[in-house]
């Protein structure tokens, strides 16, 4: 019996439900249009008044992982495992779409280090590999790329031996195939000075120097980035790496709770949402997709 064509529309459907818009719309006080924008979760096998939004959710990446495997299931299955298997949310954070230089990083993992992963899906060219791997070696410790496996070998021609390779297996495990060397030699302080906000700067700097620089709100993040270029690299990227993990931590509540689905774990990462708005989006996650979404049974 054939399988379902990797680019089938229902699965590229559901691929377009795993979105940052559609985290922070699960988030709000109210919902509008509620069963349309997720009415790729829903086929007939599902029972819309036991099956709760988040069971949802996981079967919708299951089936992700097993027909069209799109950017977000690289990025949930790195979050899960380094985050939440390697890792504790108490003790490392996550960034998504982390700006670096002209380039993205997919995702950046954030414990005592810094380490940029980026995704080469089966879907996805090579053409901006080579200038994404020089903007992350000057600004993070450790550069990973993650791959399928049939892409490895290609892969490994095309790499320095400095980066990392993983490959996503076919049974969705993340299997590391060459291990990153350390960046710190390359790293550059003006570049890592620019995934900083101006606040996160400021405190960086008077880490770093014990002096409080004070200038017009206009002038500060000049004047702090010309202090920067005499600062050294290696302990600019140690006090990156505190402020970024502080700027990720609000999702460690979120991903920790029991009931919360494994397949929306790289979503909390990527969406900055309050407190108020954590509670909504848990109570409607649990609640049964008839209920949740208004939809008919």
């Amino acid at each position: 019996m054939a399988s379902r064509a990797l680019l089938s529309p229902p699965a590229e459907r559901i691929a377009a439900v795993f979105s940052s818009a559609t985290f922070r719309w699960l988030a709000q006080p109210s919902l509008t249009q509620k069963a349309c924008r997720l009415e790729a979760l829903i086929d007939d096998d599902l029972d819309v008044c036991n099956v709760s939004l988040g069971e949802a959710f996981d079967r919708g990446l299951t089936r992700l992982v097993q027909e069209y495997r799109s950017e977000y299931v690289y990025k949930n299955s790195i979050v899960s495992k380094l985050i939440l298997g390697k890792h504790s949310p108490r003790t490392a954070s996550a960034l998504l779409e982390q700006h670096m230089g002209a380039s993205l990083a997919d995702v950046l993992i954030l414990n005592g280090t810094a380490t940029a992963y980026e995704i080469k899906s089966d879907l996805d060219q090579y053409s901006r590999l080579g200038t994404q791997l020089r903007d992350y070696a000057t600004r993070v410790e450790y550069v990973y790329v993650v791959a399928s496996e049939k892409r490895m070998a290609e892969l490994q021609r095309r790499v320095p031996g400095t980066v990392g390779l993983v490959a996503l297996t076919s049974k969705g495990i993340l299997r590391t195939i060459q291990h990153a060397e350390s960046n710190l030699n390359l790293l550059d302080a003006t570049h890592i000075f620019g995934m900083l906000r101006t606040s996160e700067a400021a405190r960086a700097h008077r880490r770093i120097t014990n002096y409080d620089l004070s200038a017009p709100s206009g002038e500060l993040r000049t004047r702090l980035e010309s202090a920067f270029e005499g600062l050294d690299p290696m302990l600019v990227h140690h006090e990156m790496t505190r402020e970024l993990r502080i700027r990720a931590s609000g999702a460690a509540d979120v991903v920790s709770h029991p009931d919360f689905p494994k397949s929306l774990r790289a979503l909390a990462y990527a969406v900055a949402i309050s407190a108020a708005g954590k509670e909504r989006l848990m109570r409607r996650l649990s609640e049964p997709v008839a209920l949740a979404l208004g939809v008919a049974a």
